[in-house]
């Protein structure tokens, strides 16, 4: 759903909104009780990713790909049935020993049969 800008013509605070396209004009009231108008915006432009190498193994050939760009990045996911691990805003204490990259590696490993 695409994000508008509205603004309030009378104190001037600008707040960002969710509409549907079909009622990118329908604008909320603003706390001072005007009716902000829609503020026409540049778009925002988001650059590719930067080449990174995968920490999990892919299926087609058994080794870490290096990953160009976000179109790999889901292709890459998909062709493995893998998922994005979303993460808590929260910070967690992280306690043990461990190597997670090598503890993946060893688990898609056992996976495959390798």
């Amino acid at each position: 759903m695409p994000m508008y800008d509205a603004r309030c013509p009378s104190c001037g605070s600008v707040v960002e909104v969710f509409r549907r396209m079909a009622d990118c004009m329908d604008m909320p009231t603003c706390a001072c009780g005007e009716q902000m108008v829609r503020v026409f915006t540049a778009p925002m432009i988001t650059p590719d990713i930067q080449p990174y190498k995968a920490v999990a193994i892919d299926a087609r050939t058994g080794e870490l790909p290096v990953i160009g760009s976000r179109r790999a990045h889901n292709e890459f996911l998909k062709r493995n049935d893998y998922c994005v691990a979303e993460t808590s805003s929260k910070p967690r204490s992280i306690r043990g020993d461990f190597d997670l990259k090598k503890d993946l590696i060893s688990a898609t490993k056992q996976v495959l049969g390798k």
